[in-house]
């Protein structure tokens, strides 16, 4: 009843009970609601004219940035995207989702890279989170960055493409309003905390430890010293004070000093995503929302929404090996093919009915490499030259496995179980 009601009428009523009583409401309830919102503001502007905007191979992120920024809030509307190539030439393409993916994906990657410098990650569990010297090193540059990632981040939720970044709880809890915990320093840094723990517990003098009110940070080749209070530098933690010390190392470490960062970033999601649909979640639910989850893959289920390319049907001899072969394998290896295939290794939330664009499988000729379909089957027929069993490939864009047309399901089994585990990369889906 209650999502009728929200549903229908968006009554105010609905809305203050997910906004005062979420956690009432079951998970896949809501993250069919807040779809349902962005299914309605999509149908709206279906009727107003598309926005296209060129975006250079080689500087998908300058493009991408100037763009959006001029965009503005108009970036939550209907976008095409082309390519231009390195001789100035208009990619041909029609962006059925897949190129606009494309452009997310690449965005993405880029942006979460070395080259940047805008994350760094944590050394137990790679969590990603924002690098608190960045400010630094790029200046005002680094705010337009991050609010650029923000847009970015929130139109693919608007789009229902999973970003696969595994990012830090501490981070992400920023665009709840949530000030971190003590406990939030495990995932920070599991050492410290130890460290820390070991400090409260301890039954000696813990002046003896030579500690003051202050942390360090690195800036390219010079440290500096950050005071925790005032003049902290020179003030000794003890048996009594020692609680305050923990406190405000936490503070600094994970509500402070990527606080600039942490800001713009948070703006420029906001500025795509109705902050009242994305706190319909806690953080933990929010990163299964945005990256999707992490249940054993439902293979059957993957089958029911696979698209082919003719000659491949459910029933193919090919398509039915290739079925047989991912059943057969362990969830890790299923997730490398999920990975291999669409960039990321976590199912889509609900279920691949939900995934876009619809995963799909083109045939390849063993003897040529072609996708074209007619020539593949021809030549798969009739020719009696001798196979050379080429590996699989795939357009993560587009969510396409591109898979040879093989006589055995060994032949299938051996190649399509070398490419995945050959293959890197992540991100979206």
């Amino acid at each position: 009843m209650w999502r009728a009601d929200i549903a229908g009428d968006r009554d105010q009523f609905g809305f203050n009970v997910l906004d005062k009583m979420p956690y009432a409401i079951p998970f896949m309830e809501r993250v069919a609601f807040m779809r349902s919102v962005f299914a309605d503001e999509r149908a709206q502007w279906s009727t107003e004219p598309v926005t296209r905007i060129l975006i250079r191979r080689g500087h998908v992120v300058e493009d991408g940035y100037a763009a959006i920024n001029k965009l503005g809030i108009g970036f939550r509307k209907h976008i095409k995207v082309t390519f231009v190539d390195e001789f100035g030439q208009h990619e041909q393409g029609v962006d059925m989702g897949g190129v606009f993916k494309e452009f997310l994906e690449l965005s993405t990657r880029e942006i979460f890279s070395d080259n940047y410098g805008l994350f760094q990650r944590t050394e137990k569990d790679g969590l990603y989170y924002p690098n608190a010297v960045s400010r630094e090193i790029l200046g005002e540059e680094c705010g337009h960055l991050m609010e650029f990632t923000g847009r970015i981040l929130g139109k693919a939720v608007m789009e229902g493409i999973c970003v696969d970044i595994p990012f830090a709880p501490f981070f992400i809890g920023k665009l709840f309003g949530r000030v971190c915990r003590v406990e939030d320093l495990v995932l920070y840094d599991a050492e410290l905390y130890k460290n820390l723990m070991f400090m409260k517990h301890y039954d000696g003098d813990v002046a003896d430890l030579c500690l003051t009110f202050s942390t360090s940070k690195q800036i390219l080749d010079h440290t500096i010293v950050v005071d925790l209070v005032h003049n902290g530098r020179n003030v000794e933690v003890t048996n009594e004070n020692r609680i305050q010390y923990i406190y405000k190392l936490k503070q600094y470490l994970l509500d402070q000093q990527f606080e600039y960062q942490t800001s713009y970033f948070v703006q420029g999601f906001y500025a795509i995503c109705n902050p009242k649909l994305i706190k319909i979640f806690d953080p933990n639910e929010f990163i299964t929302v945005l990256s999707g989850t992490d249940e054993e893959i439902d293979v059957e289920d993957w089958r029911k929404f696979t698209l082919y390319d003719m000659p491949y049907y459910d029933k193919n001899r090919v398509i039915k090996n290739f079925w047989a072969v991912v059943k057969s394998m362990s969830n890790d290896e299923k997730k490398q093919l999920l990975q291999f295939t669409t960039s990321n290794r976590r199912p889509p939330l609900a279920g691949f009915k939900n995934l876009q664009p619809q995963f799909k499988i083109q045939p390849i000729s063993v003897l040529t490499e072609t996708s074209n379909p007619i020539t593949s089957t021809l030549q798969s027929v009739f020719s009696k030259k001798p196979t050379k069993d080429p590996l699989p490939s795939s357009a993560t864009c587009f969510n396409t496995l591109k898979l040879p047309m093989y006589t055995t399901k060994k032949i299938l089994r051996d190649k399509l179980l070398k490419t995945i585990k050959e293959a890197k990369g992540f991100h979206l889906t």
